[in-house]
């Protein structure tokens, strides 16, 4: 007796292992290794055909009481896969060891029983890069190991329908079969010419926004062109007044070592003519040319792209963000018990299975109702964690990866404000600086007008005539180049606080 219940248990223990090596396609860099080792057959992976045999043999008067099946099995699993985010650059190792352990056993009319418990130790080496004083620091952060344990119960039970009608409800099964699948394919289909079609709308939304900025941008540079231009023919006006003024001075070189002598008496009533004060008026009234400012480096198109992907990056952070949520209250859920309700339609004597969906029995005995199969199943799954340190290490990690990607964010938000607040405060300074300008080119011309009425009167040689004329110009010039970086400005200040960053969701302070 004892022989043979032996014999019967290493019959059941037949140890099958399997080595596999191979690629993920959600990371293409990583590469996956993994150890299977299997003792016996797994209860669950037999399938309702035991309960149907059992509830056949019942029918038939025949014992259906089988005694308890033992399963157990474990795998390892090693995974390399590259990481490059803010905080980490480099491969990062995971490692996984599963193993299960299941007794069944089934009685008459049916009904199974599965008692199962599973155990999973994981952990992971994450190489960390950290910036300190401007020197990057390499180290590798170890997490874990951690232990994850589940104690579950599943109790099915199996009805031997009439096998009667089975051959003529098969076409009727296929059919409906075929027409799911061609529903399925014909809903995808249609998702993805939506997909497409709203992927095209927002492409041409895109192009039309920067269709705009450019067109802005052409309009601004034809008034910089315009502005050149004049430069231009004011220089070259400039050239031949130089050339007069150098054939009057040399008619008046007599009159020179006159206009030196009475220079302080006309710059005392040039004075007491504009009632101002001495120090005041050597503030107003320049003696040198003022120096032309000097050319932008940075370039409409660099600013432009500077903007665009500064406005990426914090999208895709956002993105991030919303992820790391969802994965906090996921790992969150992992912690509760879970009780799902099952039902299967089996055909007797075929392999194919119709899976129905989980927990809605109603639907389950409509289908009984309509379809003749050779067997139906239901039953309860209840699943309970013992040890769930696992899901409590990766809620923490979840929210430490979700404090960087928000600390991120405000990074990012906090620079383009403070792009945005300095341009309107060098705006507001060259407006400023516009206006003294303006006041500088009034009161050069009212020097002019005093200085012609004083060389007409012949209280003045023409040398200080042309003086004043030259203070004039200078003073316009200088006016005509901050008039020119003011467009500039303004153009710096669109691009950053116009409809561009409005699309990507930066509001400005």
């Amino acid at each position: 007796m004892h022989v043979a219940w032996l014999i019967g248990l290493l019959a059941l223990l037949v140890p099958v292992a399997s080595w596999s090596q191979e690629t993920s396609d959600r990371w293409p860099m990583s590469e996956v290794e993994a150890l299977r080792l299997v003792l016996g057959e797994h209860p669950r992976l037999a399938g309702p055909q035991k309960g149907v045999d059992a509830a056949q043999r019942s029918v038939d008067g025949s014992d259906a009481t089988q005694p308890w099946l033992f399963s157990a099995s474990a795998e390892y699993t090693h995974q390399d896969r590259p990481i490059r985010d803010a905080f980490s650059r480099g491969m990062q190792i995971q490692d996984s060891f599963v193993w299960s352990v299941a007794f069944a056993k089934t009685w008459e009319f049916g009904l199974e029983l599965v008692l199962a418990l599973d155990n999973t130790v994981s952990r992971s080496e994450t190489p960390l890069v950290l910036a300190l004083n401007g020197a990057e620091v390499k180290q590798r952060r170890l997490t874990g190991p951690f232990n994850f344990s589940v104690l579950s119960a599943s109790l099915t039970q199996h009805l031997l329908k009439g096998a009667s009608q089975v051959v003529n409800s098969l076409p009727q099964q296929r059919a409906e079969l075929e027409l799911s699948a061609a529903q399925l394919e014909v809903a995808r289909q249609r998702n993805q010419v939506l997909y497409e079609a709203l992927t095209a709308y927002w492409e041409l939304q895109r192009a039309e926004a920067a269709l705009e900025l450019r067109r802005k941008s052409v309009g601004y540079v034809r008034q910089q062109q315009e502005i050149v231009d004049e430069l231009i023919d004011a220089g070259t006006t400039a050239r031949i007044e130089a050339d007069f003024v150098e054939q009057q001075l040399v008619t008046a070189q007599d009159a020179v070592a006159l206009a030196e002598l009475s220079r302080d008496l006309r710059e005392l009533e040039l004075r007491q003519a504009l009632a101002l004060p001495a120090d005041e008026q050597m503030k107003i009234l320049p003696t040198t040319p003022m120096s032309v400012p000097a050319k932008r480096q940075e370039t409409l198109e660099d600013m432009t792209t500077e903007v665009i992907e500064t406005s990426q990056d914090l999208q895709a952070a956002r993105q991030r963000l919303a992820m790391q949520e969802l994965e906090v209250i996921r790992s969150a859920e992992e912690t509760e018990p879970t009780l799902d309700l099952t039902a299967r339609i089996a055909q007797q004597g075929l392999d194919d299975q119709l899976g129905l969906s989980d927990g809605f029995m109603l639907d389950a005995y409509r289908q009984i109702a309509l379809i003749e199969f050779g067997a139906v199943s239901f039953g309860a799954i209840f699943s309970m964690p013992l040890d769930n340190d696992y899901a409590e290490a990766a809620a923490e990690s979840a929210e430490i990866e979700y404090t960087k990607v928000e600390a991120e964010v405000k990074l990012l938000e906090n620079q383009t404000a403070l792009r945005v607040a300095s341009s309107y405060r060098t705006l507001d300074s060259t407006h400023s600086r516009l206006a003294l300008l303006d006041k500088s080119v009034d009161l050069a011309k009212r020097n002019l007008e005093t200085g012609q009425e004083r060389y007409a009167a012949g209280h003045i040689a023409s040398l200080e005539l042309m003086r004043l004329q030259e203070e004039l110009e200078g003073a316009e010039v200088q006016r005509l180049n901050t008039q020119i970086d003011l467009v500039l400005r303004d153009l710096e200040l669109d691009s950053l606080s116009g409809r561009l960053l409005e699309r990507f969701g930066v509001v400005e302070p």
